[in-house]
């Protein structure tokens, strides 16, 4: 439902596991709207929380890690007993930067749903996270016919009485589980542009946990042999980590899929299944049907 404009009352709710080296940055940075943050804490075994109260935030501990349909349940909760209308939540990491939740706010007012879009702006973007975007863009559009600039980024916001009580996926797959049934029930969504910051103690390429859930969301609403395909293969090929002091390292699982990894070395491999060199992404996103151009607000149609 697009309104004409509402009164927005947000909860700034942050959901964090294990976040003692980057939480104490963060909240410096949200210092202005700090009775209205929580920090919900996943089951941490570091400092987490106790960093958070020494701040002076006010913090939800959990005994153990029950992922984001858990934190969005929670955060709900809170808000309502809290006379709130809406919900902003941003990564405890740091990726998203609390300087953008104004425009945030602004948008909530015409939009029940809003979404940061990172890929307004593809300078400094990995080229392996460009590609492994484009890929889930494609498939919201071949599947789903749903046009979106970004489909995974964190950093959202919503009417709390429009954030679905049915959330039935599992870890990642409920951020992209929450945008489609948001679109599937006939209502907009706004973006806004936000920088991609990416930390360079994680790995660049895209999870294979990601991957999962992002298939596993689509194909709740469009069953079909080929995610049933693609879903095998990813669980087929999947790497477990080298060893607990090491980075994780991902690598192709399916010729089909290399496009998530073709960015490595700027090429993409298309339909066809050929390899194809990436002069440019800006033409493969307008063939989805979405403005680069249009400062990352709003949305097109085919």
């Amino acid at each position: 439902m697009k309104h004409s404009k509402d009164i927005v009352r947000a909860l700034i709710a942050i959901p964090a596991y294990n976040e003692e080296q980057n939480i104490q940055n963060l909240l410096a940075k949200l210092g202005t709207w700090k009775k209205d943050v929580v920090v919900i804490d996943d089951g941490s075994e570091d400092k987490t929380a106790s960093l958070v109260r020494e701040s002076g935030f006010t913090c939800i501990s959990r005994e153990s890690n029950l992922g984001l349909s858990e934190f969005f349940r929670t955060a709900k909760e809170y808000g309502l007993r809290h006379d709130y209308t809406h919900l902003i939540a941003l990564d405890g990491d740091g990726q998203h930067d609390p300087q953008y939740i104004p425009q945030f706010i602004i948008a909530l007012e015409k939009y029940d749903l809003v979404s940061g879009n990172r890929f307004h702006d593809l300078s400094g973007i990995p080229a392996s996270k460009i590609a492994s975007n484009m890929f889930a863009v494609h498939l919201f559009k071949h599947f789903l016919n749903l046009t979106f600039p970004d489909v995974a980024c964190g950093f959202r916001g919503i009417r709390l009485t429009d954030l679905p009580d049915n959330l039935i996926m599992s870890r990642f797959g409920i951020i992209y589980d929450m945008l489609i049934q948001h679109a599937l029930s006939g209502k907009q969504t706004g973006f806004v542009g936000i920088p991609a910051i990416y930390h360079n103690s994680h790995p660049l390429n895209t999870k294979s946990s990601e991957i999962s859930g992002l298939l596993s969301a689509v194909s709740l609403y469009t069953p079909s042999s080929e995610l049933r395909i693609l879903m095998e293969s990813l669980k087929n090929h999947r790497l477990e980590e080298k060893s607990e002091m090491e980075a994780p390292k991902y690598k192709d699982f399916s010729d089909g899929l290399k496009i998530l990894y073709a960015g490595l070395d700027e090429k993409y491999v298309d339909k066809s299944g050929k390899t194809q060199v990436k002069q440019n992404p800006s033409p493969m996103y307008a063939g989805v049907g979405f403005n680069q151009n249009n400062g990352g607000t709003g949305w097109m149609g085919m």
